[in-house]
């Protein structure tokens, strides 16, 4: 019926008074002009326009349909500053994040993002890794948060963090081994300050037959703690595997077990008494998990650049991700490695 030129021409009239006025300053004929403006009077049957000796004004149906058109020309030009100031910092930017991340330096990272990028909007996924390199190959999400062992071929990378990891129990439970040991356990090593490297000593062999709780089944901690009972000379414990970092906690707490936990995700539970950190020794000492940020698509480069905390000028790519490097893993200090994709999928 109408459109925004049209919205241009009433606006033009009103603010010259004259049509031959408004149709110098659009580059128009005042004939076009004057035409236009019937047309639009007769499609939506009032008059919009008051012409009389002094000039030409809006009748009050003009100024209403002049008032509420207004917001089509104030929409545009929103859309064009949007889109040609800076594209790479607007639009929807999905995320896929481990959930350990979520509890770590995930809210770092947005808040980095939302202060340079204030118009970017957030998709947020939490999964495990496994599940995020999927949903970045089938283009689900623009950029994950995982494990390195899951970063897809194909993919940049750039290592986010390392997340410590220790044993903990419930005090109770502590106290249990301690005593069933036969080793008593000194007031003054029940539960360093977080972040230490020591706990309270136990030997490897009260958990034969006990419960130890850790992530689901083929990550690098579940791997591991299976790897560290494969001595025939003892039963072993019980491995419990779950994917809900807030379920392996509960649990712990609940003194169902031994929970391989991050560190930083119970500082609260040790201040509180209700978890106690235990050192099994060098020969059960955990790995800690490494996080790497990566993507696929060249477009989202500058975005991962910010995430990261990288020179944007340098990260931005121009081309096609490269895919004729050695294969390598993302390197410590936020260096980009490219893991080549496969000949064919």
């Amino acid at each position: 019926m109408f459109g925004l030129r049209d919205v241009q021409i009433i606006d033009e009239v009103a603010r010259q008074a004259g049509i031959r006025a408004a149709a110098g300053r659009l580059g128009l004929a005042p004939s076009a002009i004057s035409a236009r403006i019937a047309q639009l009077e007769q499609a939506f049957g009032v008059a919009l326009l008051e012409r009389s000796r002094r000039g030409v004004r809006l009748t009050p149906a003009g100024r209403r349909f002049l008032e509420q058109a207004q917001r089509l020309l104030i929409l545009r030009d929103e859309i064009a500053i949007e889109f040609t100031a800076d594209a790479a910092l607007n639009g929807t930017l999905r995320i896929g994040v481990a959930e350990t991340v979520v509890h770590t330096s995930l809210p770092r990272l947005l808040e980095r993002l939302t202060e340079t990028a204030p118009r970017i909007r957030l998709e947020l996924s939490v999964d495990v890794s496994q599940q995020l390199s999927r949903a970045l190959l089938d283009n689900a999400i623009d950029i994950a948060i995982l494990m390195r062992q899951w970063v897809p071929q194909g993919a940049q990378a750039t290592e986010i963090e390392r997340v410590a990891l220790g044993w903990f129990a419930a005090p109770a439970l502590v106290a249990q081994f301690a005593a069933g040991a036969g080793s008593p356990v000194e007031p003054d090593r029940m539960d360093p300050p977080s972040g230490t490297a020591e706990g309270v000593p136990l030997d490897r062999r009260v958990l034969d037959g006990r419960s130890v709780i850790t992530f689901s089944r083929g990550t690098p901690p579940a791997c591991e703690v299976d790897g560290f009972f494969r001595d025939a000379r003892f039963r072993g414990p019980v491995i419990h595997s779950s994917s809900a970092l807030a379920t392996m906690v509960h649990l712990t707490c609940s003194g169902l077990g031994i929970g391989t936990l991050p560190l930083k995700l119970v500082e609260m539970e040790r201040r509180d008494g209700r978890l106690q950190r235990i050192d099994f020794g060098p020969r059960l000492a955990l790995s800690p998990l490494v996080f790497d940020l990566c993507f696929i698509s060249p477009s989202i480069a500058r975005l991962a650049a910010i995430l990261t905390d990288r020179d944007a000028g340098r990260a931005e790519l121009q081309g096609p991700v490269a895919t004729s490097a050695p294969s390598k893993s993302a390197t410590p200090g936020g260096s980009i490695a490219v893991k080549p994709a496969p000949a064919s999928r």
